[in-house]
């Protein structure tokens, strides 16, 4: 059928030009994991939950968002945190910045403005 045509094409431009290897962290179309098999109709992604997903390779080839993770060994995290109409919002900000202090040096940029809006 069409579709077996097109992941094989797909499967084989992928271990040609190899725009990822297996060991890298892929987002493809929303789907994140590390890249464990690159096959000719399908690459395997392992997810930090331990499942696998199985994505044809026209899908990963002709993916809209296929970012790898790997290019880059700093990744930014958005970590949302809910407080009640009530609660202090200096104290909570001096709270959270004293808890990530002793990982500063793991951040490009200190600005505050990136860790508070």
């Amino acid at each position: 059928s069409q579709k077996i045509l097109q992941n094989l094409a797909a499967g084989v431009i992928l271990l040609i030009f190899r725009p990822f290897k297996v060991g890298d962290m892929l987002n493809v179309n929303g789907q994140i994991g590390w890249v464990t098999k690159i096959m000719l109709f399908e690459t395997r992604l392992r997810t930090d939950d331990r499942r696998e997903i199985c994505i044809p390779n026209a899908a990963v080839y002709d993916s809209q968002s296929l970012i790898n993770l790997t290019c880059d060994p700093m990744r930014r995290v958005e970590i949302p945190v809910y407080t009640s109409g009530s609660t202090d919002i200096k104290l909570a900000k001096k709270v959270i910045e004293e808890a990530i202090a002793p990982f500063a040096h793991y951040w490009r940029s200190t600005r505050k403005e990136r860790l508070f809006k």
